[in-house]
């Protein structure tokens, strides 16, 4: 029976692992499906294959034509069907919380709450209170049962993909610290209309810092309480201690 079809149909089943699902759960769920004949030989075989606990969360496209072996296979290959999630430049926090809630992802609250939560950001080594600049915008293809922990690690990983130590050493050697620098990135993303302004803008807004002088850019009128809501940060330097939106990579 293992090696024997539960039919012949070939029709495509979406069949879905949940995080935390238990073996004799995903197999009870393969015979509801009509993908297994009998669940409790799926979860013996796969027992004897040692495959209990190497069975991945998220969906699957399988079969009722494929043998149980075959469906096990599968499973244990972890290829799950990926889902396109498309993050654009220039988006804030609660932006890009908007655009994974849509997506299917993760809802917007935990979405900011983890972006904001002291442990999570010490656990990711940003130097922030918020991960408001980190988050980095590209193209992602994540199974849609990815954990929102998940989501944004990976985002931020790509972030210092991009951010390479040699970036970090410029970083230093400018005089700035990688909050400091990921805030001017921010602004320049903010205050450009196309990519190639963004070295223009990046020599104005350089020169302004050497010469101690306001930004005078948009996104630090709209933000900026002076002077109560300034840090030493915003006073040394002239910008405002939080981030407004996520730089990409120009």
């Amino acid at each position: 029976m293992l090696h024997t079809p539960c039919s012949e149909d070939n029709t495509q089943i979406v069949f879905t692992i949940h995080p935390g699902q238990h073996l004799k759960q995903i197999a009870g769920a393969l015979e509801s499906q009509g993908l297994v004949s009998d669940a409790l030989l799926f979860t013996l075989y796969a027992r004897y294959k040692k495959a209990g606990t190497r069975l991945p969360a998220g969906e699957y496209l399988l079969r009722a034509n494929l043998a149980p072996v075959q469906i096990l296979e599968q499973l244990v290959k972890g290829k799950v069907k990926l889902y396109r999630l498309t993050i654009p430049e220039g988006l804030n926090m609660d932006e890009t919380a908007a655009l994974i809630a849509e997506a299917g992802f993760c809802d917007t609250k935990t979405f900011l709450d983890l972006s904001t939560d002291p442990e999570f950001i010490d656990h990711l080594n940003i130097p922030s209170h918020t991960l408001e600049g980190f988050l980095f915008p590209e193209t992602y293809f994540f199974p849609k049962t990815t954990p929102c922990r998940q989501v944004i690690t990976k985002m931020v990983d790509t972030f210092f993909t991009v951010f390479t130590p040699r970036w970090q050493e410029r970083t230093k050697t400018l005089g700035f610290t990688l909050k400091e620098i990921v805030t001017l990135a921010s602004m320049i993303e903010k205050e450009a209309g196309v990519a190639f302004e963004h070295p223009l803008i990046a020599s104005v807004f350089h020169n302004r810092l050497e010469k101690k002088m306001r930004m005078e850019s948009d996104p630090t009128v709209i933000t900026v309480s002076c002077p109560e809501r300034l840090s030493v940060f915003c006073i040394q330097k002239r910008l405002h201690p939080s981030f407004f939106q996520n730089p990409g990579r120009a």
